[in-house]
């Protein structure tokens, strides 16, 4: 075997420019590898990081367990961990308002969820309290001192109110205990679950005192049982579907199958396209050596010598090319990550904590695995032409004829009878030498998908950022919860305001509406998404949402849309304006497993529908004081109905009633409601409350696809089964106002950061639509450079490899050409059979490989749409590149290749000793 190596040395050394060309096309493809294996390793990890920092590290949570069930749980085999979160007592509501409670966590839950301390320590037994750094101003204000080591006397009850008597039948008793503050923290999403309540954190011990019930979080040592101990359990729970997503346990949207199904499929363009550049120049090496290897076997080489003798060639090259290749894509990746790493992350929630950052993760493991891809490619790219070399008998090799097939079939083109003799030569050539064809044309079209694949990856990925990009025509839209709101006057009036527009909003008016008057295609994904319901709960929801333009604002606008401003400013026989903008309809595709989640674009009321059938009651105190949640919707018969929900920890059903109106004056009504049995769909005859308010048929207007300045597309989706309509702020008076309403004013400003302080210092609510367009653009930005380097670092490396492929292939025949030339044939000739060949092997190049390019293109457009719901677009750009890339590197490999036969003498060639 040693002498195998010898002669691979050798070789190597001699033919220096092949050597170096297949250095740094290895170097290029590990280069690739570790670049993308990488980047993706370091996204995954940042993404968890940020997920587990931002909501905790756990899988499953219990909500309300005793001691006993509390106990059940953590002898639950597939239990990894568990972090307690168990309530002591709720603060006196005279001392802290009826919205606080004292917490022993255990030594897990401040390992595992999100308490991010400030200032100070936790606390290491049952006398040491943790305070909300949310809470200083509150708890100061009530002249109690937050400094550490300060001590605090809490007031405690054992429950807070009556709704809790159904999970805790205790007495309700008054304590106090005192506790040192030891530290100062954030963790309002440890808590989020008790938005209504703050938080204070002890340690949990044996002197901790009676827990009045546990809120477990849960590790599991498989994760994705989350889901089947959520469906087997009749206890309050809560999945941490966030951080399954990330690590690809989750039963819905899966991000990191989604990462790493791109991930693969930009591996696979690139160990393709690096197979057929790494192939094509050890097959050009073998071809030039085929008579050495005849040599080789006819003094009784083995075929496992001659394979052995390629693949330490392969060995030397990858031994040098590996450890460069594998430098210069860590250097790059970091580069990149430096570049880009900011703006990537102020599209993630968790950027707002200014701690988890982007970063470039060197895993060893993830190393390995891009050598074994530069491995695999370089294996496979010397496995093939050495297979067809060890193939060939010795005489076959000495004599170099394999590559001839001669045939008695005539040879039949359109070239035989119109452009003369070359291009028979030239198709007989094609049929003689189909074996050196079609690596030619496979190297083609394999460049063409990849093209294709390139560019796809490309534009799905822009597609996707920009997806969640939202425009607005202006920057700040700042409201406010009341019906005269004063700093909104004020503001309008700054001098950094250019232009503003006041709006008032109202939602959730209910429309009577049945089957017939919504869109089918919302009927097919509501009647699928609620199949698994009682037939009483199968109820269609359909809300009136009302926008009331200031009307200066309210008549220009329908000056500017072509439509009659009389007919929708008059209050006498109001007109709506409808806003036909689509709305986002998420829905699991299984309703029982929650496989997958799609996102659907559709209108949800029909186009033809002109009027609307509006209830807009206030209820009764009487019921109005029974829940916190409130919906109304249609049964199958047309009836009204009214549910009102419970607290989200109250055990007691839903109770529903059937509104009927009583009696009617123009538009003002008179409501009754009636219990009503969803089950049955049956009202009682006893009514239990009244209610006032109007019940009038509001008219549908013209249909417009154009949003007024000032109102937000995000603005107007508060649901996905609700009409949207514009009508002028005159006629907001005789309204009333069943759920929501705010007043908005929506600004352009000149100076971002002078409204910004005004706006915190004046402490407005407000939307900031210009600084999130500003982080939405660097994102695309950041993704549509990532995909334009992509695609010209495989655009590159297909036209290197073509152009390496055709000139090569040429080069090797100037034996053939040295006879043509012998026999009279003129260079000009020489031109128009090359030429004639190039048509013949891109044509068919390009007959394959667009429709396979097309196919895999769809195939992506598929898994970019398990993301976000789109319309397919036909790829004509990729069409069209690949097209001008095959006619392009063709003339240009036909001009050097001949360029350089020109220059060479090929009557030389035709010796048989010049090899």
């Amino acid at each position: 075997m040693n002498i195998c190596g010898k002669l691979s040395s050798q070789f190597l050394k001699k033919e220096r420019a092949r050597t170096f060309a297949t250095i740094f096309a290895i170097i290029i493809s590990t280069v690739l590898f570790t670049s993308i294996t990488s980047m993706t390793y370091s996204m995954l990890s940042y993404l968890k990081e940020g997920t587990i920092y931002e909501f905790g590290n756990y899988h499953l949570e219990y909500l309300f367990l005793n001691d006993e069930e509390k106990n059940e749980v953590e002898k639950k085999e597939d239990v990894e961990s568990i972090s307690d979160f168990g309530t002591i007592g709720y603060i006196d509501s005279d001392l802290m308002g009826d919205r606080s409670l004292v917490v022993a966590a255990n030594d897990e839950f401040f390992k595992n969820m999100p308490v991010h301390l400030v200032k100070g320590r936790l606390p290491q037994n049952s006398f040491e309290i943790l305070i909300n750094n949310q809470e200083i101003a509150n708890l100061e204000s009530k002249n109690i001192s937050c400094e550490i080591g300060k001590q605090v006397t809490f007031k405690m009850t054992t429950l807070q109110s009556e709704s809790l008597n159904s999970y805790y039948p205790l007495p309700e008793s008054h304590f106090s205990k005192t506790y040192t503050i030891v530290g100062i923290a954030d963790y309002d999403q440890a808590t989020y679950e008790n938005v209504v309540l703050n938080t204070y954190f002890t340690k949990m011990d044996k002197d901790c005192g009676p827990i009045l019930w546990h809120r477990c979080f849960i590790k599991l040592k498989n994760p994705r049982a989350a889901y089947a101990m959520q469906r087997s359990n009749t206890a309050n729970t809560n999945i941490n579907d966030s951080l399954l997503r990330v690590i690809g346990q989750s039963e819905a949207d899966n991000t990191q199958f989604l990462i790493y199904a791109f991930m693969a499929i930009v591996c696979v363009i690139i160990m393709v396209c690096s197979i057929t550049m790494i192939s094509n120049s050890f097959s050009i090496s073998i071809v030039e050596r085929t008579r050495q290897f005849g040599l080789f076997s006819s003094i009784g080489a083995t075929r496992k010598q001659i394979r052995y003798l390629l693949f330490y060639e392969a060995g030397i090259l990858c031994a040098i090319a590996v450890p460069i290749g594998m430098c210069v894509g860590l250097v790059i990746s970091n580069v990149l990550v430096q570049l880009f790493g900011t703006k990537i992350e102020t599209k993630f929630t968790f950027n707002d904590y200014g701690v988890v950052h982007l970063k470039l993760m060197v895993y060893i493991p993830i190393l390995l695995l891009a050598v074994l891809l530069v491995a695999v490619t370089v294996f496979l790219s010397v496995y093939i032409p050495a297979r067809r070399a060890m193939s060939i008998s010795p005489i076959e090799a000495i004599r170099q004829t394999n590559d001839y097939k001669i045939s008695n079939t005539e040879s039949k083109s359109l070239g035989k009878s119109h452009l003369g003799v070359v291009p028979q030569l030239a198709r007989k050539n094609y049929s003689v030498c189909r074996r050196r064809y079609l690596n030619t044309i496979i190297s083609l079209g394999i460049s063409v998908i990849l093209v294709f694949g390139a560019i796809s990856i490309g534009n799905n990925m822009e597609g996707l950022s920009q997806s969640e990009m939202n425009l607005e025509n202006f920057d700040f839209d700042v409201f406010e919860y009341n019906e005269n709101p004063v700093k909104l006057e004020t503001l309008k009036n700054q001098s950094f305001v250019k232009k503003s527009v006041k709006f008032l909003k109202n939602d959730r008016y209910c429309i009577k509406a049945t089957e017939k008057d919504f869109d089918e295609k919302f009927l097919d994904i509501w009647k699928e998404s609620v199949k698994d319901l009682p037939k009483g709960f199968q109820t269609l929801p359909a809300y009136l949402d009302i926008l009331y333009l200031e009307d200066e604002a309210y008549e220009q606008f329908l000056k500017d849309e072509g439509l009659d401003p009389a007919m929708y400013l008059d209050l006498s026989k109001l007109v709506a304006l409808p806003l036909n903008v689509n709305k986002t309809l998420y829905y699991y595709t299984n309703s029982k497993e929650m496989n997958k989640t799609e996102y659907i674009n559709i209108p949800v009321l029909k186009e033809t529908i002109n009027t609307v059938e509006v209830w807009d009651f206030l209820v009764d105190e009487t019921i109005n004081m029974e829940g916190e949640l409130r919906t109304q919707s249609v049964d199958e018969k047309g009836n009204v109905i009214l549910k009102i929900y419970a607290m989200a920890d109250d055990d007691r059903p839903a109770k529903e009633y059937q509104m009927k109106i009583l009696d009617e004056d123009g538009d003002t009504a008179h409501v009754g409601y009636y219990e009503y049995d969803s089950k049955l769909m049956k009202c009682s005859d006893t009514k239990v409350a009244e209610g006032a308010g109007k019940h009038y048929i509001l008219q549908i207007g013209q249909r417009i696809n154009r949003l007024p300045y000032g109102i937000s597309t995000q603005g107007i989706m508060v649901s996905p089964s609700s009409l949207t309509v514009l009508l002028p702020m005159s006629a907001s008076k005789g309204w009333q106002y069943t759920s929501d309403k705010s007043t908005h004013l929506s600004i352009t400003v000149s100076d971002y950061e002078k409204a910004k302080d005004y706006l915190d210092s004046h402490e407005l609510l407000y939307e900031d639509y210009m600084g999130n367009e500003y982080n939405s653009r660097g994102l695309v930005q950041t993704v549509q450079i990532f995909a334009l380097l992509f695609i010209i670092a495989i655009l590159l490396i297909c036209a290197a490899n073509v152009f390496n492929t055709i000139s090569t292939n040429y080069m090797l025949r100037k034996r053939e050409y040295g006879m043509l030339q012998s026999m009279g044939m003129q260079k000009k000739q020489m031109k128009m059979m090359a030429a004639y060949e190039c048509m013949m092997y891109g044509f068919r190049a390009l007959v394959w490989s667009v429709p396979v390019g097309l196919i895999i293109d769809y195939m992506i457009y598929c898994l970019s749409r398990t993301m976000i719901d789109y319309e397919y677009q036909f790829p004509i750009t990729s069409v069209i590149i690949s097209i001008s890339l095959v006619v392009f590197v063709i003339l240009v490999s036909i001009i050097y290749s001949l360029s350089r036969l020109k220059r060479q003498c090929l009557m030389d060639a035709i010796r048989i000793g010049e090899n």
